[in-house]
C-alpha cells in the first residue's frame, strides 16, 4: 500500500506541482538551484527539462518512481560504502606497495623515488582495479533493476517505466544489442532490451487474470 501512496505522490508531483523539481538544460544550472535551496530539508529530484518535454506524464511518473526506488532500496548509501572501501584498499595497498625495494628492483630503477612509485603501484594495481570495477557493474546493474521493480509495483505498469526506456534510449542512439561479455565487462546498467522485456512481461504476468 505504501509503494501505491507513493506513486499516486509522485503523479500529484509531476501534474500540480513540478515547481518541486528541479528542471534545468544545464549540469551547472541543477547544481546552483541544489545549492540556493540548500537549507531547505526536502528531498528533491533533479530533472532536465528536455526529459519533461517529450515525456508523457505517465512515463515521467514511471521515471521519477525508479529514481525514487534507489533511495528507497539505500543504494546510493551503498554505492558510497563501497567506494569508501575500494579508496580505502587502494590507499593501503599503495602505501605498502610504495616502500618494497623490489617493485624498483623489478622495473631496473636502482634508485627508488616517490614518483616513480607511484608509476609502477598504479601499474601494479590495474588488475585489482580491473576486477573491482567489474564486480561495481555488476552491482549497479543489480541496483538497476531492484529500482525497475519498483517502480513497477509503484506505478503499478511496467510497460510504462518501459516506454520511456525506449525514449530515451531512441533520443541517446543507444546500443540495443551489445554483446553480453561487453556487458558484463563495462555496462553499469542491464541492456534496454532486456530491462524492457522483463518490465512488460511482469506488467502482463499482472494484469493477466488469475484462475
Amino acid at each position: 500500500m505504501w509503494k501505491r501512496a507513493i506513486g499516486e505522490e509522485l503523479h500529484e508531483l509531476a501534474v500540480h506541482r513540478r515547481e518541486r523539481v528541479l528542471c534545468s538544460a544545464r549540469h551547472v544550472e541543477v547544481r546552483r538551484r541544489i545549492g540556493r535551496n540548500a537549507d531547505d530539508k526536502r528531498k528533491r529530484i533533479a530533472l532536465f527539462d528536455t526529459l519533461i518535454a517529450r515525456s508523457p506524464t505517465d512515463e515521467l511518473v514511471a521515471v521519477l518512481a525508479h529514481e525514487v526506488g534507489h533511495y528507497k532500496k539505500r543504494h546510493i548509501l551503498i554505492g558510497t560504502m563501497v567506494s569508501a572501501v575500494e579508496t580505502g584498499l587502494f590507499l593501503g595497498l599503495f602505501s605498502l606497495f610504495l616502500h618494497q625495494g623490489g617493485l624498483f628492483a623489478a622495473f631496473g630503477v636502482n634508485t627508488p623515488g616517490v614518483w616513480t612509485g607511484v608509476i609502477f603501484v598504479a601499474v601494479l594495481l590495474q588488475l585489482l582495479e580491473l576486477v573491482l570495477s567489474i564486480g561495481g557493474a555488476a552491482l549497479s546493474r543489480r541496483h538497476e533493476r531492484e529500482a525497475d521493480r519498483f517502480a513497477l509495483e509503484t506505478a503499478g505498469r511496467g510497460d510504462l517505466l518501459a516506454s520511456g526506456l525506449k525514449r530515451l534510449s531512441k533520443d541517446n542512439l543507444s546500443n540495443l544489442t551489445p554483446h553480453p561479455f561487453y556487458v558484463w565487462l563495462n555496462y553499469s546498467h542491464p541492456p534496454t532490451v532486456e530491462r524492457v522485456r522483463a518490465l512488460e512481461g511482469a506488467s502482463g504476468s499482472t494484469a493477466a487474470p488469475s484462475g
